[in-house]
């Protein structure tokens, strides 16, 4: 699930984890390739793992030369074939749980860590992403702050599964009134908002609609 708060908890982790990998990158000669949207519907999560795993860089004074990839609207095995070189030393990325996917299908032989889960797993694949319970905690804490009262939930067609644990946790932590819709409002009112849950190109096929 991603939605357009700043989640905090996602620099955090990222510093943590970035301090992690890039002690395991031990020549000089090593490259990591960093592979994040840079626009469409995840951009904003990815600018905040970025400034996360920036953070941890410059605190660990390596310097090891990062190499930024834009995945949007990019195929994942195109871009690993691409940018993959002698010295790449480890991948971290894709941020789409569709490019996950895609990611576990291409088997790389290069160390690789997705910023998503999927049900598929491969080799050489770490899977790191936070858990429905800090999502919905990170959520609310943004929502308080825009001092919402009213939530409607729009989830794209077939996932709603896969949302159950995230609206329950949510509901859990705050007295929001919730409201499922099947299309976007055209307009909100004062102290309203609407939350997406989808895959990114669902999230980009809701561009346009509503107001």
């Amino acid at each position: 699930m991603w939605n357009k708060s700043n989640n905090k908890k996602w620099k955090i982790q990222n510093k943590i984890l970035g301090l992690g990998l890039l002690a395991c990158v031990s020549s000089v000669q090593a490259e990591v390739l960093i592979i994040l949207p840079e626009s469409g519907p995840l951009a904003r999560a990815a600018s905040s793992i970025k400034q996360g795993f920036l953070s941890a860089y410059t605190a660990s004074g390596q310097k090891v030369p990062l190499k930024w990839v834009n995945s949007d609207q990019k195929k994942i095995s195109q871009l690993l074939k691409q940018h993959v070189s002698k010295k790449t030393q480890m991948v971290i990325g894709p941020l789409a749980r569709q490019d996950v996917e895609q990611l576990v299908q291409t088997k790389p032989k290069i160390r690789t860590l997705s910023l998503n889960e999927s049900s598929l797993t491969a080799p050489n694949i770490w899977q790191f992403s936070l858990s429905k319970k800090e999502d919905a905690a990170a959520l609310q804490k943004q929502i308080a702050l825009d001092e919402i009262q009213q939530l409607f939930v729009l989830r794209q067609p077939g996932s709603e599964s896969e949302h159950e644990l995230l609206l329950m946790s949510l509901l859990s932590q705050s007295e929001l009134q919730l409201e499922m819709i099947e299309k976007p409002p055209f307009f909100l009112k004062s102290k309203q908002g609407i939350l997406l849950l989808g895959n990114a190109d669902w999230l980009a096929s809701l561009h346009g609609l509503g107001h």
